[in-house]
């Protein structure tokens, strides 16, 4: 019998966070879910997130964007030291050193997560969601997204729908570094300080979706 893992989410109640927790409800390696929502040792997803506008400031943002996934994560460390994994939904373009807020914002995360001590860290980096459902009409998101499902004929990095990504978010969180290593998804990138985090990009996200696990 293979071993039962335990799990704890962040923003489940998000467009992505709602398909990775069914999911996860449906996997028979899950013996344990925890939702913190956006308001023993565990494995920990994080798909929180929000925009500029909504959040009132930059720094407002910030403190949801950033601030809240990794003070969840390091709450969520384990110091008996037992095996955990995290898994943190970040964005397409996320650099550190982006001069825009939401990509510079998603990289500093991606680097402060990496070095908080987890065994693995995962980052899955996807292009455009395909498939929301928000309350709120975003006219340019709408447009972009129209012309992200032209692109996605000729390339699978442009998008992606948001149950594919929820149904990879939580294959990646049980096969580790090992499983996604042997099906050839997603390769290992330096972090912070000499850490290290395995990334996904759109292309990888897809194909983790379409394997039969």
């Amino acid at each position: 019998m293979s071993k039962q893992l335990k799990v704890m989410t962040l923003g489940a109640t998000g467009q992505t966070g709602r398909h990775l927790l069914t999911n996860l409800l449906l996997n028979p390696s899950i013996s344990n879910i925890t939702d913190a929502g956006r308001r023993s040792a565990i494995d920990s997803g994080i798909t929180l997130g929000t925009t500029r506008k909504n959040a009132g400031s930059a720094e407002r943002f910030e403190t949801i964007d950033r601030g809240y996934p990794v003070l969840f994560a390091k709450l969520a460390r384990d110091t008996n030291k037992k095996p955990q994994t995290l898994v943190y939904l970040s964005s397409s373009g996320a650099s550190p050193t982006s001069p825009f807020l939401y990509p510079k914002s998603k990289g500093l995360t991606e680097l402060e997560l990496s070095a908080l001590g987890y065994d693995q860290t995962i980052v899955f980096r996807p292009g455009y969601l395909a498939g929301t459902n928000r309350n709120e009409s975003r006219m340019a998101e709408s447009i972009f997204g129209k012309v992200m499902g032209l692109a996605s004929f000729v390339t699978d990095s442009a998008q992606i729908p948001v149950s594919s990504l929820g149904l990879a978010i939580s294959k990646a969180g049980v096969l580790g570094y090992s499983g996604l290593e042997k099906h050839g998804i997603g390769s290992k990138v330096s972090g912070k300080d000499g850490h290290e985090f395995w990334l996904l990009g759109n292309a990888d996200a897809i194909k983790l979706a379409q394997l039969d696990t």
